[in-house]
């Protein structure tokens, strides 16, 4: 298969979002990359057109797409040397606008004390909760830094979990494979959990806006959030 058919494959993939989850996603995305050369020319207009494409999927249906087209300009891939290249080698950057358009509005969802688990979960149905949850999860998430503290971000990511998902659907589901959903969506985008991990002690998430009450983490969700917030305002 040569590079345009690999091209209009995944291009096929990114529209049908027939992905199990954002890692399978990463994983697709990742290996694609490693067919492009952003030394050669040719190759990187292929991926502007790829890049031009994948937008117009995304104006299609911005909550289904928009924040796999975010993800899909930070994952990584290796070039022929080994290094790692993203899209910002090709000059291609995603447009905050669709974030701030087509997210939950910050002032709203915590006026509601709704979380996006809630939103999708009420606006969709079960069988489509998971592509859009994260899609909407990742436009949210980049439109709080206009308007959040870092402390209430960090209360955002720790509530959107499978028991804000049984409120809604009042599923039997006992693993938390939002949070997982979530944890996933952080480490693509450059902040893995794992780095975040306590020292001792307990990081306190306070209930402000999502939360019925504090949870004690075992991670420095509060530091994430900062770093987070620090790095796109």
């Amino acid at each position: 298969m040569n590079l345009s058919e690999k091209i209009e494959k995944y291009t096929e993939y990114f529209k049908h979002q027939n992905y199990d989850d954002v890692l399978d996603f990463k994983l697709v995305t990742s290996e694609l990359f490693n067919h492009f050369d952003w030394e050669n020319e040719s190759e990187c207009k292929k991926i502007e057109g790829l890049y031009d494409n994948l937008k117009e999927i995304t104006f299609s249906n911005c909550p289904k797409y928009g924040g796999y087209l975010f993800l899909f300009t930070q994952i990584k891939g290796v070039d022929s040397d080994g290094d790692s290249i993203t899209m910002q080698d090709f000059d291609i950057y995603f447009n905050w606008d669709i974030a701030v358009e087509h997210g939950y509005d910050w002032h709203d969802i915590i006026a509601s004390g709704e979380t996006v688990v809630h939103k999708v979960a009420n606006e969709y149905d079960q069988d489509d909760f998971n592509n859009h949850f994260a899609s909407l999860f990742v436009l949210t998430l980049l439109g709080s830094v206009d308007n959040a503290q870092s402390e209430e971000i960090a209360e955002f990511i720790v509530a959107n979990n499978v028991k804000a998902y049984k409120k809604v659907f009042q599923d039997t589901e006992d693993e938390d494979f939002v949070s997982d959903i979530v944890i996933n969506i952080l480490k693509i985008i450059g902040y893995d959990i794992h780095d975040y991990e306590m020292d001792g002690g307990l990081c306190s998430i306070n209930g402000i806006h999502f939360l019925d009450a504090g949870l004690d983490m075992g991670y420095d969700y509060l530091r994430l959030a900062e770093d987070f917030r620090d790095s796109n305002i």
